[in-house]
């Protein structure tokens, strides 16, 4: 589907493995097991390893041996785990930033609206009263749709399917950079965008469409 601009999986959170029951209550106070970035430390931790018969040194700590046997083994694992949750952590915070967007939306669809933007451009307007103010605005919006599959919790995003494709953002101009016929000048670029641009989102060819707008307005 073309209209289709990102689709995000639902990541569960998969369990951390189990602490034994022999290291639980030998476990740092601040050690949360559903933290990644958390560390598995034992409360008297060896100063050595063992011996290679497996067995640890009574002089170099005050914890049981099979405290220690039981914790190497568990912290290897749960680091392993604790590795893998974190490369899924910006997918997952991803997904939450979208639901909200999409429960927002759902909650006051006359307040908010969901569009893409491309062409930032920068404006420095004067004030009435101290010093002049930059306002930055994407040129060109697209709005966008969102839904939710009930069925596996996948979010997509799509290009809505309006009758104005393209919408081009002029009111954050200064009255030097406004274009002397506004409406021509919309209607211009409606016509170009439909003819030149493949995909709103495609970046070579909005880059054409924007240096013909920066210098049809005057702009850098």
């Amino acid at each position: 589907d073309s209209t289709i601009v990102l689709r995000v999986d639902r990541v569960p959170p998969p369990d951390p493995p189990r602490v034994p029951v022999t290291v639980e209550s030998h476990l740092t106070e601040d050690f949360d097991i559903k933290d990644p970035e958390s560390s598995p430390a034992l409360l008297d931790a060896p100063t050595q390893s063992p011996s290679t018969s497996g067995r640890v040194d009574d002089a170099t700590t005050q914890l049981p041996e099979d405290v220690y046997l039981a914790h190497k083994p568990w912290a290897e694992s749960w680091r392993s785990w604790a590795a893998q949750e974190r490369q899924r952590l910006p997918a997952r915070e991803l997904y939450r930033q979208l639901h909200r967007i999409m429960q927002t939306l759902e909650s006051q669809p006359e307040t908010w609206e969901f569009a893409a933007g491309t062409g930032l451009i920068s404006v420095v307007r004067p004030m009435d009263a101290g010093a002049p103010k930059t306002v930055k605005r994407h040129l060109f919006t697209q709005q966008l749709e969102i839904s939710l599959d009930p069925d596996n919790g996948q979010i997509s995003i799509a290009l809505a399917d309006t009758l104005e494709p393209l919408r081009i953002e002029l009111d954050m101009l200064t009255p030097n950079h406004w274009p002397t016929r506004p409406d021509h000048f919309q209607n211009d670029f409606q016509r170009e965008f439909q003819r030149d641009v493949i995909h709103p989102l495609n970046i070579s060819d909005l880059d054409e469409l924007l240096l013909r707008a920066a210098i049809r307005l005057g702009t850098d």
